[in-house]
Protein backbone atom coordinates (compact mmCIF):
# COMPACT_ATOMS: atom_id res chain seq x y z
CA UNK A 1 0.00 0.00 0.00
CA UNK A 2 0.82 2.97 -1.03
CA UNK A 3 0.72 6.40 1.30
CA UNK A 4 0.93 10.08 1.26
CA UNK A 5 1.23 11.57 4.50
CA UNK A 6 0.54 15.54 4.71
CA UNK A 7 1.80 18.05 7.40
CA UNK A 8 -0.82 21.12 6.31
CA UNK A 9 -0.05 24.86 6.93
CA UNK A 10 -0.11 27.82 4.92
CA UNK A 11 3.58 28.95 4.97
CA UNK A 12 5.08 25.49 4.95
CA UNK A 13 3.83 21.99 4.16
CA UNK A 14 5.63 18.68 4.54
CA UNK A 15 4.83 15.48 2.40
CA UNK A 16 5.90 12.06 2.48
CA UNK A 17 4.62 9.12 0.98
CA UNK A 18 6.27 5.45 1.81
CA UNK A 19 5.16 2.09 0.71
CA UNK A 20 4.59 -0.64 3.34
CA UNK A 21 4.59 -4.62 2.46
CA UNK A 22 4.68 -6.68 4.77
CA UNK A 23 4.94 -4.11 7.92
CA UNK A 24 8.00 -2.79 6.10
CA UNK A 25 7.52 0.98 5.69
CA UNK A 26 9.58 2.26 2.44
CA UNK A 27 10.61 6.19 1.65
CA UNK A 28 9.43 6.44 -1.92
CA UNK A 29 9.30 10.56 -2.07
CA UNK A 30 12.77 12.12 -2.47
CA UNK A 31 13.95 15.96 -3.14
CA UNK A 32 17.16 17.71 -4.02
CA UNK A 33 18.19 19.74 -1.23
CA UNK A 34 21.39 22.34 -0.71
CA UNK A 35 23.11 22.46 2.25
CA UNK A 36 23.56 26.12 3.73
CA UNK A 37 26.90 25.76 4.79
CA UNK A 38 28.80 23.65 2.28
CA UNK A 39 26.36 24.56 -0.87
CA UNK A 40 25.91 20.57 -1.75
CA UNK A 41 23.34 18.90 -2.84
CA UNK A 42 21.80 16.14 -1.57
CA UNK A 43 19.54 13.77 -1.73
CA UNK A 44 16.35 14.34 0.99
CA UNK A 45 13.70 12.25 2.19
CA UNK A 46 9.76 13.81 1.39
CA UNK A 47 9.02 17.15 0.44
CA UNK A 48 8.89 20.22 1.25
CA UNK A 49 6.73 23.10 -0.04
CA UNK A 50 6.88 26.71 0.84
CA UNK A 51 4.78 29.78 0.11
CA UNK A 52 6.16 33.13 -0.13
CA UNK A 53 5.12 35.57 2.62
CA UNK A 54 3.54 38.66 1.63
CA UNK A 55 1.90 36.76 -1.25
CA UNK A 56 -2.24 37.28 -1.58
CA UNK A 57 -3.65 34.50 0.60
CA UNK A 58 -5.54 33.46 -2.80
CA UNK A 59 -2.59 32.43 -4.44
CA UNK A 60 -1.31 31.04 -1.73
CA UNK A 61 -3.80 28.71 -1.53
CA UNK A 62 -4.12 27.87 -5.25
CA UNK A 63 -0.20 26.75 -5.06
CA UNK A 64 -1.09 24.71 -2.14
CA UNK A 65 -4.59 22.93 -4.12
CA UNK A 66 -2.33 22.50 -7.27
CA UNK A 67 0.78 21.00 -5.20
CA UNK A 68 -0.93 18.51 -3.52
CA UNK A 69 -2.61 17.86 -6.95
CA UNK A 70 0.90 17.28 -8.40
CA UNK A 71 2.46 15.22 -5.40
CA UNK A 72 -0.76 12.62 -5.40
CA UNK A 73 -0.23 12.72 -9.62
CA UNK A 74 3.04 11.81 -9.26
CA UNK A 75 3.41 9.25 -6.25
CA UNK A 76 0.18 7.95 -6.91
CA UNK A 77 -0.73 7.05 -3.31
CA UNK A 78 -3.58 4.79 -2.67
CA UNK A 79 -4.27 6.80 0.89
CA UNK A 80 -3.92 10.51 1.80
CA UNK A 81 -3.91 11.21 5.75
CA UNK A 82 -2.97 14.58 7.03
CA UNK A 83 -2.53 16.18 10.61
CA UNK A 84 -6.03 17.18 11.86
CA UNK A 85 -6.36 20.83 12.21
CA UNK A 86 -8.27 22.29 15.10
CA UNK A 87 -7.59 25.56 15.21
CA UNK A 88 -6.21 26.82 18.17
CA UNK A 89 -3.88 29.35 18.53
CA UNK A 90 -3.57 32.52 20.66
CA UNK A 91 -3.64 34.68 17.21
CA UNK A 92 -7.42 33.94 15.23
CA UNK A 93 -6.10 35.19 12.41
CA UNK A 94 -3.65 33.06 11.74
CA UNK A 95 -6.28 30.08 12.71
CA UNK A 96 -8.20 31.70 9.93
CA UNK A 97 -5.42 31.08 7.54
CA UNK A 98 -4.30 28.15 8.30
CA UNK A 99 -7.75 26.27 7.89
CA UNK A 100 -8.11 27.94 4.66
CA UNK A 101 -4.59 26.04 3.87
CA UNK A 102 -5.88 23.12 5.01
CA UNK A 103 -8.89 23.07 2.95
CA UNK A 104 -7.12 23.78 0.01
CA UNK A 105 -5.20 20.89 0.79
CA UNK A 106 -8.43 18.70 0.92
CA UNK A 107 -9.76 20.25 -2.22
CA UNK A 108 -6.54 19.59 -3.89
CA UNK A 109 -6.73 15.66 -2.73
CA UNK A 110 -10.83 15.33 -3.41
CA UNK A 111 -10.21 16.74 -6.89
CA UNK A 112 -7.59 13.46 -7.32
CA UNK A 113 -10.32 11.53 -5.90
CA UNK A 114 -8.90 10.57 -2.18
CA UNK A 115 -10.70 11.68 0.67
CA UNK A 116 -8.11 11.97 3.12
CA UNK A 117 -8.16 10.78 6.71
CA UNK A 118 -7.39 13.60 9.73
CA UNK A 119 -4.88 12.35 12.79
CA UNK A 120 -4.57 14.74 15.66
CA UNK A 121 -1.19 15.02 16.42
CA UNK A 122 -1.16 13.69 19.82
CA UNK A 123 -2.46 10.33 17.93
CA UNK A 124 0.36 10.67 15.59
CA UNK A 125 3.07 10.68 18.60
CA UNK A 126 1.68 7.90 20.42
CA UNK A 127 1.74 5.63 17.39
CA UNK A 128 4.96 6.42 16.36
CA UNK A 129 7.05 7.83 19.60
CA UNK A 130 4.88 5.40 21.76
CA UNK A 131 3.94 8.53 23.74
CA UNK A 132 2.14 12.23 23.57
CA UNK A 133 4.77 13.70 24.94
CA UNK A 134 7.13 12.99 22.05
CA UNK A 135 8.86 16.30 20.41
CA UNK A 136 9.70 16.94 17.24
CA UNK A 137 13.37 15.48 17.59
CA UNK A 138 12.10 12.28 18.88
CA UNK A 139 9.27 12.56 16.20
CA UNK A 140 12.08 12.88 13.50
CA UNK A 141 13.92 9.79 14.91
CA UNK A 142 11.46 7.27 15.18
CA UNK A 143 10.86 7.95 11.87
CA UNK A 144 13.94 7.57 10.57
CA UNK A 145 13.84 4.35 12.58
CA UNK A 146 10.66 2.72 10.89
CA UNK A 147 12.28 3.85 7.34
CA UNK A 148 15.57 3.03 8.13
CA UNK A 149 16.89 5.97 7.16
CA UNK A 150 20.73 6.86 8.13
CA UNK A 151 20.49 10.62 7.78
CA UNK A 152 18.62 13.38 9.62
CA UNK A 153 15.31 14.45 8.23
CA UNK A 154 15.93 18.10 8.26
CA UNK A 155 12.38 19.89 8.24
CA UNK A 156 10.25 18.69 10.83
CA UNK A 157 7.31 19.38 8.53
CA UNK A 158 8.64 16.21 6.44
CA UNK A 159 9.09 14.31 9.02
CA UNK A 160 5.21 14.76 10.60
CA UNK A 161 4.33 14.02 7.17
CA UNK A 162 6.45 10.58 7.28
CA UNK A 163 4.92 10.09 11.16
CA UNK A 164 1.36 11.11 9.82
CA UNK A 165 1.57 8.28 7.23
CA UNK A 166 3.02 5.89 9.37
CA UNK A 167 -0.01 6.43 11.93
CA UNK A 168 -2.22 5.70 9.01
CA UNK A 169 -0.47 2.43 8.29
CA UNK A 170 -0.60 1.37 11.54
CA UNK A 171 -4.34 2.21 12.63
CA UNK A 172 -5.43 0.39 9.41
CA UNK A 173 -7.55 3.57 7.90
CA UNK A 174 -9.31 4.93 10.82
CA UNK A 175 -8.19 8.30 10.84
CA UNK A 176 -11.77 11.21 10.55
CA UNK A 177 -12.32 12.00 7.16
CA UNK A 178 -13.04 15.85 7.13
Amino acid sequence: MRILGIDPGLANVGYGCLEVRDGVYKCISWYDAVDAHTKSVYRAPGLYFVTAPGTPISHRLQALHEVTRNVIQRYKPDAVAMERFFGITRRPPQSADIGMGYGAIICGSMAEGIAPSTYLPNTVKKTVSSTVKADKKQVELDVRNALGLQSKIRASHVSDAFAIAITHATLGNRGRTP
